[in-house]
């Protein structure tokens, strides 16, 4: 009996595990995010402070990169939170018709946070608007991520245990034959196979031209998942 176990590294990579855990952290990523906003906005709403602050600068950034045509209207602000001695300097994204308002120079309502005088609200629409947009998506991509990890792992559950536990056995190709899937218009086929101890097998399906690298008569090395006897073609799993 020939088990040839591989170890969780060589699974993770082989079964493509890395696909849901990408989407996972992708979410987590997002809900950082959306959590920093939250949070931001409960500091305000339990001690903020109005205020007024002078309107240094106002400009279009390029946003995230110089290559994606994106530019955000964002101004830079300078005002003096209360028991500090020196005043702060922020620059804040602001929707358009709030930027068109602001003239440099001038001054601008605020509110920040008096036990976090750098948490500061400029644009309260945007942010509120932005803060809802961060949840949603963040929360979408969280179901997505967890429901795809689910599907995966109960997909690639008997691949696994087929690599960390199961026999490996010879087998002899018996047929080639074409299978009810189609990938596009073009139909797949299968390998028929009978394994050292009897067992016949059939391989997921395949594009023609990968199988008939596979001449019938041929031996393959087939894996057995040792809860539901199933073999998996080793080129397979």
């Amino acid at each position: 009996m020939d088990r040839d176990p591989h170890n969780l590294g060589q699974i993770f990579k082989r079964l493509q595990f890395y696909q849901p855990v990408i989407l996972l952290v992708l979410a987590l990523g997002l809900g950082v995010f959306a959590l920093r906003a939250h949070l931001q906005f409960a500091a305000l709403a339990r001690d903020g402070v109005e205020a007024r602050a002078e309107v240094l600068a106002r400009q279009f950034r390029q946003q995230p990169s110089r290559y994606s045509g994106w530019r955000a209207p964002t101004v830079r602000i300078r005002y003096h939170p209360e028991g500090m001695p020196e005043p702060l300097t922020q620059r804040k994204s602001v929707g358009r018709p709030f930027y068109d308002q602001l003239r440099v120079g001038g001054q601008v309502r605020i509110r920040y946070s008096a036990s976090a005088p750098h948490v500061v609200s400029v644009d309260p629409y945007r942010e509120r608007r932005l803060r809802m947009l961060l949840t949603g998506v963040a929360g979408a991509v969280m179901l997505g991520a967890l429901g795809f990890t689910a599907w995966t792992m109960k997909r690639r559950l008997p691949h696994f245990r087929a690599l960390r536990h199961g026999e490996r056995r010879l087998a002899r190709v018996s047929a080639r034959r074409s299978s009810n899937v189609y990938q596009g218009k073009q139909r797949l086929h299968v390998l028929e196979w009978q394994d050292s101890e009897g067992q016949t097998g059939t391989s997921q399906p395949e594009t023609r031209r990968r199988l008939a690298k596979v001449a019938v008569g041929s031996e393959i090395m087939v894996r057995i998942d040792p809860k539901t006897g199933r073999g998996w073609w080793d080129a397979q799993v």
